[in-house]
Order: structure tokens, then sequence, then C-alpha cells
């Protein structure tokens, strides 16, 4: 019986020799693009990490994380455009960013109802928010690849469904007779 079964298949597929090779040529590229899609998108994490570690270590430091104060413009040649300060692993970055708080409000004789004018950011911080933004990127990726194999597998239900419709007659008379 089973036999039979895998013999009428295969003339099937001789039959409709195109849509056989339609049918596997969407279950190829719908499998490939979700493939392709993930893998775009954890190549993408992965290399804006990569650039916020370069970023964050600077050229010649080989351990530790960067916190970047850029200034403006205080008044006449008193200008700060980029101040980089780094700090060991393991270093608690808020306490560090606090005292560059403290200390540059000094510096630049500001007064407790004063507004900074400079800004501190942590570079830690950063790389976490751009990494989270890639990570959904690679999911929304790999969800659109997904639908799309799920669109193409709904194609071609309706062409087996189409086949078999077609041949239900036939199958019917092939086993009243006993063939």
């Amino acid at each position: 019986m089973l036999l039979n079964t895998l013999f009428l298949a295969l003339r099937s597929i001789r039959r409709n020799l195109l849509r056989s090779f339609l049918t596997v040529l969407g279950i190829v590229i719908g499998v490939s693009a979700v493939i392709t899609m993930v893998t775009l998108g954890n190549g993408a994490t992965q290399a804006v990490q990569m650039q916020m570690q370069i970023s964050s270590l600077g050229s010649e430091q080989t351990s530790g994380a960067a916190v970047c104060i850029i200034g403006r413009r205080v008044s006449g040649n008193q200008r700060v455009n980029t101040l980089l300060v780094s700090m060991a692993d393991g270093s608690d970055s808020a306490s560090l960013k606090t005292s560059l708080r403290g200390l540059l409000r000094e510096r630049r004789k500001l007064q407790a109802g004063d507004d900074d004018n400079f800004n501190i950011l942590d570079t830690q911080q950063l790389a976490k928010t751009l990494s989270g933004t890639t990570q959904v990127m690679t999911m929304l990726l790999g969800a659109v690849a997904a639908v799309s194999l799920l669109v193409g597998g709904i194609g071609i239900m309706n062409f087996m469904l189409v086949s078999v419709t077609e041949r239900t007659r036939e199958i019917g008379l092939r086993l009243a007779i006993g063939a």
C-alpha cells in the first residue's frame, strides 16, 4: 500500500514537473530568505558591538571603558571640545560620572541652580542601547522572513490542494477497482 502511494506520488510529480519544480523552488527560496535575514541581523549586531568596543577603548587603551565629556563653548579662549576619561574594568561608572559632573561644575563656576554647560556620555550605556536596537532589528527581519515563508507555504498548499482536487475522481476510481 505504501509502495503504491509512493509510485502514485512520483508519477504525479513527473506529470506536473513544472508545478513540482516551482514548489521545491519556493521552499528553497523561502528557507534561504529566513536564513539570510537572520544571518544579516546577527552580523549587523556584531559589527555594531565591535565598533562600539573600538571607539570606547581608543587607539592605545586595551582595557576598561571610556566616559566621553563633550563641552560647550564657555567663554573666550576657554573651550573644551572633547575630553575622554577612562576607568578600570569593574569600576562604577555612575560614581565616576557624579564625580566628574561635580568637578566640572566647580571648575566652570556653576551655581547650584544653573544648568550644566557640558554633557557626559557613558559609552557603555550607548553600546547597550545600540546592541538592543540591532537585536530588535534582527528579530524584525526574522519576522518579515517568517511571514514571507508562511505566505509562500500557503501558496504551495494551494497548488497541492488543486492537484489533489483534480485527481480526486481518478484516485476514487483506482481505489474502487483495487488498482
